[in-house]
């Protein structure tokens, strides 16, 4: 089920390199690991203890568990272990890390120099840290980030190279073009002034498996940014991390008001049976951005005979 507010088109504005050049001839999308992202709080909301310290504990112990038999049981499978041997092995494993860190923070809390007025508030705060620490560690999906404008300057700063990238352009199959699959599954990004993470609703993710608190969890650590990023009108979509399959309908390329020309024949040679073309202008006497449709057989008849034929072989 589509989000109600979706809109009828996204964008993904990139600058040209090998990767993207790669993803688009080939109709993949590429999905980044968000530590890298250029906000400095992606994926880092503050957790806030509202729990009592006994499901603090329950907590950190699956939560470690849960990672650690997923590690183990990823080690084993690359050597042909899929047994019951081997699920067996990773269950054991996780309890073992599982008790050393909940006996390691019980004794970090005892040491008379952490600042801490006594030992129950030093391993509260211990608890929190760890889990915090966890809830990274088991966050490990890439991002494939758009937005729903096509025309808005800072993105095409920011994103599109300075201007000297592309956009491309994706809609939504329909149902039927589906055939009984199912479509993407996108999430809109949710701006607001506080990064807030509650205990309580991990307890809740975590412990009791409530897929609404899951489904909270997740947008709050993956699809949470500062109101201050409103402007690029965030959608996003989640998947492992690297080049995927595309589950969208690609249907246009917008090439930046500093795209080289070159660069534009040499895409629109490739993809001039499969998509529409546009190029940003600068608008007369204002700081707006207007996108005109390019026509293929004008773009390619500028370019001498052969030069866009040899830089990349039929896709």
């Amino acid at each position: 089920m589509y989000p109600i507010d979706r809109p009828e088109k996204i964008y993904r504005y990139q600058k040209i390199d090998l990767v993207a050049m790669n993803s688009l001839f080939h109709d993949k999308l590429y999905f980044s690991d968000p530590s890298k992202f250029n906000d400095a709080f992606e994926r880092s909301p503050v957790i806030t203890g509202d729990s009592e310290i006994d499901d603090l504990r329950l907590i950190l112990r699956k939560l470690i568990e849960e990672r650690t038999e997923r590690e183990v049981l990823s080690l084993l499978s690359k050597v042909g272990l899929n047994d019951i041997k081997a699920i067996n092995f990773s269950k054991k494993r996780g309890d073992e890390r599982a008790r050393f860190s909940l006996k390691d923070v019980a004794y970090m809390a005892t040491n008379p120099d952490n600042g801490f007025s006594d030992i129950n508030t030093a391993e509260y705060a211990g608890l929190i840290r760890k889990i915090d620490d966890e809830i990274n560690k088991n966050y490990t999906k890439g991002v494939c980030c758009f937005s729903s404008t096509m025309d808005n300057n800072l993105l095409w700063s920011h994103y599109g190279d300075s201007h000297s990238g592309f956009c491309i352009g994706y809609e939504f199959f329909n149902p039927e073009e589906l055939n009984g699959n199912k479509g993407p599954d996108l999430h809109k990004v949710d701006y607001r002034e506080k990064r807030e993470l509650l205990t309580s609703l991990i307890y809740k993710a975590v412990i009791h498996d409530n897929i609404n608190a899951k489904n909270d969890l997740d947008s709050k650590v993956l699809l949470q940014k500062s109101k201050g990023w409103e402007y690029e009108k965030e959608w996003r979509l989640l998947d492992n991390k690297g080049s995927q399959e595309s589950s969208l309908k690609l249907i246009d390329v917008t090439f930046g008001l500093r795209c080289d020309y070159s660069m534009i024949g040499i895409i629109v040679n490739v993809l001039k049976d499969r998509v529409k073309f546009y190029k940003i202008y600068d608008a007369e006497k204002s700081f707006e951005l207007q996108r005109h449709e390019l026509e293929p057989c004008e773009i390619l008849a500028e370019y001498p005979r052969g030069t866009t034929r040899y830089c990349f072989s039929p896709i």
